[in-house]
Formats: structure tokens, C-alpha cells, sequence
């Protein structure tokens, strides 16, 4: 992960751990309250191009959740070093209050794509700590059929022989 304030101020976040689900999390902690925060934490690449269905699922949670503006999260596919000039697609913006002084879980599509960029975004005045752990990247495999062939396997079930017949001759190797 690359933490990156916006801000101009020092950003916020930091990997602790023993603090949420899975022993490491992602801490954006509480800050002073006299300063605006624009901090990011923004994931490695990763190629979701073989998957269908891809979705990015976390869990979050927070201490003082109204005292921050938001806890957004996007993901971009030309990400290339500069959370400013990056082209962010919107997950989820705002607060999730439903995760004050619990984890909650949230899972979202992202696009199939040879580059997908994850982020998180603590945006505020105030300071208030926002965690998030487990973060998932998911999805079906996709495959290509390019021939389905005509067999039959039997008997079926079996003990220690099977016969394989096919409709035309192919090469196998077993």
C-alpha cells in the first residue's frame, strides 16, 4: 500500500496490527482537529482482466465517525502514481455510520481490466479513526470454450477401469 496526503499536511495512515479481523488493518488515525486532511491509501495493481464478476469486498470500522467528511473509496485503471491526476471511479462516498465502534462489511463490482487500482480516501477536519481490514479482490475465473466435444466416459461410477470414446480421433495425454 502507498499512503499519499493530498493535503499538504503528513497523511494519516499507517498499517497496524492486531487492531481489526485479520490481525493487520489499514488505521487512518485520529488527527488534531485545526487542519483539513485529504489522505489516501492507495493498493498495489491488480489484474482482474481473467475474472468475471470481479468485486473488491472489505471491512471497516471507525471511532468518531461525524467528525470526518469522508470515507470514500474508488478505483481507477490508469492509476500511475499521482492520486491527483488519476481518473477515480466511486465505490462508496461518505461515511459509513452504520460502522461506528463495529466492523461492518462491504463489497462493490469493479471492472475487468488488466490494471484496477484500489483506494481509500479519508477526507476532514476533524480527526477520527477509520480501519479497514481483509480487503478482497473476487471474481469467476473466465475461460474460453473455443470446441466442446462429443464423448462418453463409462461405466460410470467405476473401480479401476473407464473407457473414454470420442467422435473423432484427438491426441491425449494422461
Amino acid at each position: 500500500w502507498t499512503f499519499i496526503d493530498a493535503g499538504g499536511l503528513e497523511t494519516g495512515w499507517s498499517l497496524q496490527t492486531a487492531n481489526g479481523p485479520s490481525g493487520q488493518t489499514l488505521d487512518h488515525y485520529y488527527l488534531p482537529a485545526d487542519a483539513s486532511y485529504n489522505d489516501w491509501a492507495v493498493s498495489p495493481s491488480y489484474d482482474t482482466s481473467s475474472l468475471s464478476d470481479a468485486t473488491v469486498s472489505y471491512f471497516e470500522e471507525c471511532v468518531f465517525c461525524d467528525d470526518s467528511d469522508g470515507h470514500n473509496v474508488y478505483y481507477s485503471v490508469d492509476y500511475a502514481g499521482d492520486a491527483t491526476t488519476a481518473t477515480w471511479v466511486a465505490l462508496f462516498e461518505g461515511v459509513n455510520t452504520a460502522a461506528e465502534d463495529t466492523w461492518v462489511s462491504s463489497s462493490y463490482s469493479v471492472p475487468s481490466a488488466e490494471s484496477v487500482v484500489l483506494a481509500f480516501n479519508y477526507v476532514g477536519t476533524f480527526g477520527a479513526n477509520w480501519n479497514v481490514d481483509n480487503v478482497c479482490i473476487d471474481g469467476t475465473l473466465s475461460t474460453t470454450d473455443t470446441e466442446l466435444l462429443d464423448m462418453r466416459i463409462y461405466p460410470n461410477p467405476t473401480s479401476s477401469m473407464i473407457n473414454v470414446q470420442f467422435d473423432r480421433d484427438i491426441e491425449l495425454t494422461l
